[in-house]
């Protein structure tokens, strides 16, 4: 199929190229090629992922809602020992202070006081999926502390 060039695509390449970009979502009118932009885009990174609500409308509902934040957070504290009890084996095992977690969840983080390992402190960065992109800023930010 052939692409026609848009003048969006200067756009999605100077988005690419922002040290500082944050997630993309992109709007418009119908049958305007913003789609067809998308999927060529993507062709400039190893991996991509494209949601489209209009096509998959069971993924509405996750912003569906407003968050709150702080109550989110709140509630995710209460479980966080059991359902992240794997990660701190883990990092126990390797002798780790510092991890990072991949989620649906909004940005967070977890501290454990590790009584079986002469109460170490073991912290746990919480990183919604569609900001990893920036796990490469915070792997090097970490290194420099």
């Amino acid at each position: 199929m052939t692409y026609y060039k848009r003048i969006i695509d200067k756009k999605l390449l100077e988005w690419k190229a922002s040290q500082r970009r944050k997630p993309l979502l992109i709007r418009g009118a119908r049958q305007v090629g913003k789609s067809s932009a998308v999927r060529h885009f993507g062709k400039e990174f190893k991996y991509f992922v494209e949601i489209n609500l209009e096509s998959q409308p069971s993924i509405r509902g996750l912003f569906s809602k407003d968050i709150d934040v702080h109550r989110t957070c709140e509630s995710i504290s209460a479980t966080t020992r059991g359902s992240m009890q794997s990660l701190w084996l883990f990092m126990r095992k390797k002798a780790l202070h510092h991890a990072v977690r991949t989620s649906l969840e909004n940005f967070g983080e977890f501290e454990y006081v590790d009584k079986e390992s002469q109460d170490a402190i073991r912290h746990v960065d919480v990183i919604p999926l569609y900001a990893m992109s920036n796990l490469c800023k915070l792997s090097v930010d970490t290194e420099m502390k």
